[in-house]
Protein backbone atom coordinates (compact mmCIF):
# COMPACT_ATOMS: atom_id res chain seq x y z
CA UNK A 1 0.00 0.00 0.00
CA UNK A 2 1.27 3.46 -0.88
CA UNK A 3 2.34 5.85 1.83
CA UNK A 4 0.19 8.91 2.40
CA UNK A 5 2.10 12.16 2.01
CA UNK A 6 2.96 14.01 5.19
CA UNK A 7 2.03 17.66 5.63
CA UNK A 8 5.32 19.04 4.34
CA UNK A 9 5.07 16.97 1.14
CA UNK A 10 1.47 18.03 0.70
CA UNK A 11 2.06 21.70 1.35
CA UNK A 12 4.89 21.83 -1.18
CA UNK A 13 2.37 20.69 -3.82
CA UNK A 14 -0.32 23.09 -2.62
CA UNK A 15 -0.92 26.75 -3.28
CA UNK A 16 1.95 28.76 -1.87
CA UNK A 17 1.29 30.28 1.55
CA UNK A 18 4.56 30.72 3.42
CA UNK A 19 2.93 32.12 6.56
CA UNK A 20 0.78 28.99 7.04
CA UNK A 21 3.80 26.79 6.43
CA UNK A 22 5.89 28.73 8.98
CA UNK A 23 3.14 28.56 11.63
CA UNK A 24 2.61 24.81 11.23
CA UNK A 25 6.35 24.12 11.22
CA UNK A 26 6.65 26.07 14.48
CA UNK A 27 3.75 24.14 16.03
CA UNK A 28 4.98 20.65 15.09
CA UNK A 29 5.65 19.66 18.72
CA UNK A 30 2.23 21.00 19.77
CA UNK A 31 0.51 19.08 16.96
CA UNK A 32 2.29 15.87 17.94
CA UNK A 33 1.23 16.36 21.58
CA UNK A 34 -2.38 16.93 20.49
CA UNK A 35 -2.37 13.68 18.50
CA UNK A 36 -0.93 11.86 21.52
CA UNK A 37 -3.65 13.30 23.77
CA UNK A 38 -6.32 12.10 21.33
CA UNK A 39 -4.70 8.65 21.28
CA UNK A 40 -4.61 8.46 25.09
CA UNK A 41 -8.26 9.50 25.24
CA UNK A 42 -9.16 6.84 22.68
CA UNK A 43 -7.28 4.12 24.56
CA UNK A 44 -9.09 5.04 27.79
CA UNK A 45 -12.50 4.74 26.13
CA UNK A 46 -12.19 2.07 23.46
CA UNK A 47 -11.15 -1.61 23.51
CA UNK A 48 -9.81 -1.20 19.96
CA UNK A 49 -6.22 0.00 19.47
CA UNK A 50 -5.47 3.44 18.02
CA UNK A 51 -4.44 2.54 14.45
CA UNK A 52 -1.99 4.19 12.07
CA UNK A 53 -5.00 5.43 10.15
CA UNK A 54 -6.41 6.98 13.36
CA UNK A 55 -3.14 8.85 13.87
CA UNK A 56 -3.06 10.09 10.28
CA UNK A 57 -6.68 11.23 10.24
CA UNK A 58 -6.37 12.85 13.71
CA UNK A 59 -3.24 14.72 12.68
CA UNK A 60 -4.82 15.87 9.42
CA UNK A 61 -7.99 17.05 11.20
CA UNK A 62 -5.88 19.02 13.71
CA UNK A 63 -3.84 20.63 10.93
CA UNK A 64 -6.95 21.33 8.86
CA UNK A 65 -8.71 23.04 11.78
CA UNK A 66 -5.59 25.04 12.60
CA UNK A 67 -5.30 26.20 9.01
CA UNK A 68 -9.00 27.14 8.95
CA UNK A 69 -8.64 29.26 12.09
CA UNK A 70 -5.59 31.14 10.75
CA UNK A 71 -5.72 31.20 6.95
CA UNK A 72 -8.84 33.38 6.74
CA UNK A 73 -6.92 36.20 8.48
CA UNK A 74 -3.59 35.85 6.67
CA UNK A 75 -2.10 36.48 3.26
CA UNK A 76 0.70 34.44 1.63
CA UNK A 77 3.02 37.47 1.82
CA UNK A 78 2.60 37.90 5.60
CA UNK A 79 5.61 37.11 7.76
CA UNK A 80 5.67 35.27 11.08
CA UNK A 81 7.61 37.37 13.59
CA UNK A 82 6.98 35.46 16.83
CA UNK A 83 5.00 32.40 17.92
CA UNK A 84 4.49 30.84 21.32
CA UNK A 85 2.38 27.84 22.30
CA UNK A 86 1.60 27.23 25.95
CA UNK A 87 -0.89 25.50 28.23
CA UNK A 88 -3.37 27.95 29.72
CA UNK A 89 -4.69 27.97 33.30
CA UNK A 90 -7.83 26.23 32.01
CA UNK A 91 -5.76 23.42 30.54
CA UNK A 92 -6.29 24.58 26.96
CA UNK A 93 -3.57 25.36 24.42
CA UNK A 94 -2.84 29.03 23.81
CA UNK A 95 -1.07 29.95 20.56
CA UNK A 96 0.12 33.57 20.43
CA UNK A 97 1.67 34.94 17.25
CA UNK A 98 2.85 38.23 15.87
CA UNK A 99 2.34 38.68 12.13
CA UNK A 100 3.94 41.30 9.92
CA UNK A 101 1.98 42.63 6.97
CA UNK A 102 3.81 45.28 5.02
CA UNK A 103 5.33 47.65 7.58
CA UNK A 104 2.81 46.85 10.33
CA UNK A 105 2.70 44.07 12.91
CA UNK A 106 -0.46 42.42 14.19
CA UNK A 107 -1.34 39.92 16.88
CA UNK A 108 -3.10 36.65 16.04
CA UNK A 109 -3.98 34.51 19.05
CA UNK A 110 -5.75 31.17 19.02
CA UNK A 111 -7.04 29.22 22.00
CA UNK A 112 -7.38 25.50 21.37
CA UNK A 113 -10.05 24.06 23.63
CA UNK A 114 -10.02 20.36 24.40
CA UNK A 115 -13.54 18.88 24.18
CA UNK A 116 -13.72 15.37 25.55
CA UNK A 117 -15.87 15.20 28.66
CA UNK A 118 -17.76 12.28 30.17
CA UNK A 119 -20.51 12.27 27.55
CA UNK A 120 -18.21 12.98 24.58
CA UNK A 121 -16.91 9.79 22.99
CA UNK A 122 -13.98 11.24 21.01
CA UNK A 123 -11.57 13.93 22.15
CA UNK A 124 -11.56 16.80 19.69
CA UNK A 125 -10.43 20.41 19.59
CA UNK A 126 -12.24 23.71 19.11
CA UNK A 127 -10.41 26.83 17.99
CA UNK A 128 -11.18 30.40 19.11
CA UNK A 129 -9.14 33.03 17.30
CA UNK A 130 -8.75 36.71 18.19
CA UNK A 131 -6.74 39.10 16.07
CA UNK A 132 -6.44 42.68 14.92
CA UNK A 133 -5.52 41.50 11.42
CA UNK A 134 -8.00 42.50 8.71
CA UNK A 135 -9.82 39.39 7.46
CA UNK A 136 -8.58 38.14 4.07
CA UNK A 137 -11.08 35.30 3.68
CA UNK A 138 -8.38 32.98 2.30
CA UNK A 139 -9.34 29.30 2.33
CA UNK A 140 -7.15 27.82 -0.40
CA UNK A 141 -5.09 25.44 1.73
CA UNK A 142 -8.03 24.61 4.02
CA UNK A 143 -10.11 23.54 1.01
CA UNK A 144 -7.25 21.41 -0.30
CA UNK A 145 -6.88 19.77 3.10
CA UNK A 146 -10.63 19.17 3.20
CA UNK A 147 -10.44 17.29 -0.11
CA UNK A 148 -7.52 15.28 1.24
CA UNK A 149 -9.52 14.42 4.38
CA UNK A 150 -12.38 13.10 2.27
CA UNK A 151 -10.00 10.96 0.25
CA UNK A 152 -8.30 9.65 3.37
CA UNK A 153 -11.67 8.76 4.90
CA UNK A 154 -12.68 6.99 1.70
CA UNK A 155 -9.36 5.13 1.65
CA UNK A 156 -10.06 3.73 5.12
CA UNK A 157 -13.51 2.64 3.98
CA UNK A 158 -11.93 0.82 1.03
CA UNK A 159 -9.26 -0.70 3.31
CA UNK A 160 -11.96 -1.98 5.64
CA UNK A 161 -13.84 -3.53 2.72
CA UNK A 162 -10.61 -5.12 1.47
CA UNK A 163 -9.98 -6.66 4.90
CA UNK A 164 -13.49 -8.15 4.88
CA UNK A 165 -12.91 -9.70 1.45
CA UNK A 166 -9.54 -11.09 2.56
CA UNK A 167 -11.18 -12.68 5.61
CA UNK A 168 -13.95 -14.21 3.50
CA UNK A 169 -11.41 -15.63 1.04
CA UNK A 170 -9.27 -17.03 3.85
CA UNK A 171 -12.26 -18.67 5.50
CA UNK A 172 -13.47 -20.18 2.20
CA UNK A 173 -10.00 -21.55 1.44
CA UNK A 174 -9.82 -23.13 4.89
CA UNK A 175 -13.16 -24.86 4.25
CA UNK A 176 -11.97 -26.04 0.83
CA UNK A 177 -8.74 -27.38 2.34
CA UNK A 178 -10.57 -29.21 5.14
CA UNK A 179 -13.25 -30.70 2.89
CA UNK A 180 -10.77 -31.71 0.17
CA UNK A 181 -8.97 -33.95 2.64
CA UNK A 182 -12.08 -36.07 3.29
CA UNK A 183 -12.26 -39.45 1.60
CA UNK A 184 -15.47 -40.79 0.07
CA UNK A 185 -15.86 -42.95 3.17
CA UNK A 186 -15.55 -39.84 5.38
CA UNK A 187 -18.13 -38.01 3.28
CA UNK A 188 -20.51 -40.99 3.38
CA UNK A 189 -20.19 -41.13 7.17
CA UNK A 190 -21.01 -37.40 7.38
CA UNK A 191 -23.99 -37.81 5.06
CA UNK A 192 -25.32 -40.62 7.22
CA UNK A 193 -24.68 -38.68 10.44
CA UNK A 194 -26.63 -35.71 9.07
CA UNK A 195 -29.51 -37.92 7.91
CA UNK A 196 -29.03 -37.11 4.23
CA UNK A 197 -28.40 -40.81 3.55
CA UNK A 198 -30.28 -43.55 5.40
CA UNK A 199 -29.06 -47.13 5.62
CA UNK A 200 -31.55 -48.97 3.44
CA UNK A 201 -30.95 -52.70 3.09
CA UNK A 202 -32.49 -55.36 0.88
CA UNK A 203 -34.07 -56.78 4.00
CA UNK A 204 -35.77 -53.40 4.61
CA UNK A 205 -37.01 -53.35 1.02
CA UNK A 206 -38.53 -56.81 1.38
CA UNK A 207 -40.11 -55.92 4.71
CA UNK A 208 -41.84 -52.73 3.56
CA UNK A 209 -42.72 -54.02 0.10
CA UNK A 210 -40.47 -51.81 -2.02
CA UNK A 211 -38.46 -54.70 -3.48
CA UNK A 212 -40.82 -54.68 -6.45
CA UNK A 213 -39.36 -51.30 -7.44
CA UNK A 214 -36.16 -53.20 -8.17
CA UNK A 215 -37.82 -56.11 -10.01
CA UNK A 216 -37.53 -58.06 -6.77
CA UNK A 217 -33.84 -58.44 -7.57
CA UNK A 218 -31.28 -57.85 -4.81
CA UNK A 219 -28.45 -57.16 -7.27
CA UNK A 220 -30.52 -54.47 -8.98
CA UNK A 221 -31.34 -53.01 -5.56
CA UNK A 222 -27.68 -52.96 -4.50
CA UNK A 223 -26.61 -51.31 -7.78
CA UNK A 224 -29.30 -48.62 -7.35
CA UNK A 225 -28.19 -48.03 -3.76
CA UNK A 226 -24.55 -47.73 -4.84
CA UNK A 227 -25.46 -45.25 -7.62
CA UNK A 228 -27.51 -43.17 -5.18
CA UNK A 229 -24.58 -43.13 -2.76
CA UNK A 230 -22.13 -42.00 -5.47
CA UNK A 231 -24.53 -39.23 -6.56
CA UNK A 232 -24.92 -38.06 -2.96
CA UNK A 233 -21.13 -37.97 -2.48
CA UNK A 234 -20.69 -36.09 -5.77
CA UNK A 235 -23.40 -33.61 -4.79
CA UNK A 236 -21.69 -33.06 -1.43
CA UNK A 237 -18.39 -32.31 -3.18
CA UNK A 238 -20.08 -29.81 -5.49
CA UNK A 239 -21.75 -28.05 -2.57
CA UNK A 240 -18.88 -28.27 -0.08
CA UNK A 241 -15.86 -27.79 -2.38
CA UNK A 242 -16.71 -26.67 -5.92
CA UNK A 243 -19.13 -23.92 -4.89
CA UNK A 244 -16.57 -22.52 -2.43
CA UNK A 245 -13.88 -22.61 -5.13
CA UNK A 246 -16.09 -20.66 -7.54
CA UNK A 247 -16.89 -18.18 -4.78
CA UNK A 248 -13.19 -17.65 -4.06
CA UNK A 249 -12.58 -16.83 -7.74
CA UNK A 250 -15.33 -14.21 -7.66
CA UNK A 251 -14.10 -12.78 -4.35
CA UNK A 252 -10.51 -12.54 -5.62
CA UNK A 253 -11.73 -10.71 -8.71
CA UNK A 254 -13.65 -8.20 -6.60
CA UNK A 255 -10.68 -7.87 -4.22
CA UNK A 256 -8.34 -7.01 -7.07
CA UNK A 257 -10.72 -4.26 -8.21
CA UNK A 258 -10.92 -2.82 -4.69
CA UNK A 259 -7.14 -2.84 -4.36
CA UNK A 260 -6.87 -1.03 -7.69
CA UNK A 261 -9.32 1.63 -6.49
CA UNK A 262 -7.39 2.08 -3.24
CA UNK A 263 -4.03 2.40 -5.01
CA UNK A 264 -5.48 4.99 -7.40
CA UNK A 265 -6.99 6.93 -4.50
CA UNK A 266 -3.80 6.91 -2.44
CA UNK A 267 -1.79 8.03 -5.46
CA UNK A 268 -4.07 11.04 -5.71
CA UNK A 269 -3.59 12.09 -2.06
Amino acid sequence: MNNIKNYNEFISESSSNNIINDILDSLEVTITDMVSAAEANHNDRSPHPFSDYDRKITRLVIISDMVKSVEKYTAPTDKLLTINARTTNKGNIGINTTIQRGSESFRLNTEVILAGGHNIQVLHYRYITSTDLPKTGNQVIFKELKVKLKKLTKSESLSSEIRQYEQRIEKAREIISTNSRLTDADILAELKASGRIVDYTWKNALKIGTAKNFDNDEETFNKSNADDTLRAIKSWKVTSIDHYSQNVKLLVKSLDKLRGKLDALLNSI
